[in-house]
């Protein structure tokens, strides 16, 4: 259900109340985490960046490149002492981040082996390379071409009837197909239309 999966997202959540964290603490962290810190979007000069810092060796992972070596000082050192100082340790790596590209970013963080992920709008994702190749289309009433999202996974229908899909069909649009199917005639069908039970 889509109770059961948002719920899912809660994995942190319902594991640390249910181990006496005071129930104050655990709640909405929108992007950060709970316990790890630094994890957070951080803007970048193009956009933004999310990294993600779940020990102390990535701190010091992050502190040895050269943008960021400034902040390896002792009231960072350990992640209780970051997690005290999150605020102001995110406004410190944001003033980092914002003068430097994603992609640049990105490659900084790949050569440290660090958790990252860029974060896309929503032309970037359609484009991605491993997006783009199972995107689905469809044809409005005009012609014009419509993208639509890949469905999660490969279906034998979408691999029997390929990436286009027909348009959604206008109200009434099908009435007399599907009547027909279960065995009414049209003057039957004509009838009923007449008498305002079907469109």
């Amino acid at each position: 259900s889509m109770m059961r999966a948002s719920a899912q997202w809660l994995l942190t959540k319902t594991s640390l109340a249910a181990l006496g964290h005071d129930p104050a603490t655990v709640t909405r962290t929108g992007n950060v985490h709970p316990i790890f810190t630094p994890v957070d979007v951080f803007p970048t000069s193009d956009g933004y960046i999310n990294l993600a810092i779940g020990n102390d060796l990535q701190w010091e992972s992050l502190t040895r490149l050269a943008p960021f070596a400034h902040l390896a000082r002792d009231e960072y050192r350990t992640n209780a002492a970051r997690r005290e100082r999150r605020d102001r340790l995110g406004a410190e790596i944001g003033e980092v981040t914002r003068q430097h590209s994603a992609d640049a970013l990105a490659e900084m963080f790949v050569s440290a082996r660090l958790v990252h992920a860029l974060i896309l709008d929503i032309a970037q994702v359609m484009d991605h390379p491993t997006v783009a190749p199972h995107l689905l289309r469809t044809r409005t009433p005009d012609g014009a071409e419509v993208p639509i999202a890949p469905n999660s996974h490969d279906t034998p229908f979408l691999a029997d009837n390929g990436p286009e899909l027909p348009f959604p069909p206008t109200y009434g649009e099908h009435t007399d197909a599907v009547l027909g199917e279960v065995g009414l005639s049209d003057e039957e069908i004509e009838t009923l239309r007449a008498a305002g039970v079907v469109v």
